[in-house]
């Protein structure tokens, strides 16, 4: 991801010379890219965290019987 950020922002740097009026619009489109990867990343770790924390409740609140002789 960080390769990718700056790959757009030098290619973003390069677009203040480019003689085509839209290729800053591809630049957005990978910024675009990386904060929508980014988003959908955190939500499903953040998912995976949550059952995580379900199952570990789970685990802490069995009851077991001990006997000792």
């Amino acid at each position: 991801m960080i390769s990718l950020i700056v790959a757009a922002t030098v290619y973003l740097f390069f677009t203040f010379f480019d003689p085509k009026e839209q290729a800053w619009m591809e630049v957005l489109t990978i910024y675009g890219g990386v904060v929508l990867a980014t988003f959908i990343s955190a939500y499903a770790e953040y998912k995976q965290e949550k059952q995580f924390l379900k199952i570990k409740d789970e685990i802490n609140n069995t009851r077991v019987t001990v006997y000792r002789g």
